[in-house]
């Protein structure tokens, strides 16, 4: 895709090749031992537009003490404790992959919906996480 390199705590968010706004995937599919694939980066009450899946670049920040960058610095540290505790902690931050099955920014859902991921959408997300998946580890 279009994705520029980068660190996996974030730089600039990414546009694939037709010029979508996108979120990225963090970690290094190489490296993974666990893949986690979340749905879409649209928050259901927010506006909020991640250029990493999860807010993970905040993981790479100094913790903020409040507000909304406090809230996505805790979806952060909550998604990768979680991921922790699932794997009895035996799998590091390092040997982590994230992405969305979708992770260009799609419209809201209506009110208390759930955001649907238009098939050629998902047929694209698909296939980016297979090339990830085809990069990881045996």
């Amino acid at each position: 895709m279009g994705r520029e390199e980068s660190n996996p705590y974030g730089g600039e968010q990414s546009t694939s090749k037709a010029g979508r706004a996108e979120c990225r995937p963090f970690g290094d599919p190489a490296a993974a031992r666990v893949f986690v694939i979340g749905h879409d980066p649209r928050l259901q009450r927010s506006d909020a537009q991640a250029e990493t899946v999860f807010f993970l670049d905040y993981l790479g920040q100094p913790k903020p003490t409040e507000g909304p960058e406090a809230r996505k610095y805790g979806l952060a540290t909550a998604t990768v404790q979680y991921i922790e505790h699932l794997t009895g902690g035996k799998v590091p931050l390092a040997e982590m992959y994230f992405s969305n099955l979708c992770n260009e920014f799609l419209p809201h859902a209506p009110k208390g919906g759930t955001v649907l991921i238009p098939d050629q959408v998902a047929d694209r997300g698909i296939a980016a996480i297979e090339r990830a998946l085809s990069q990881g580890k045996p």
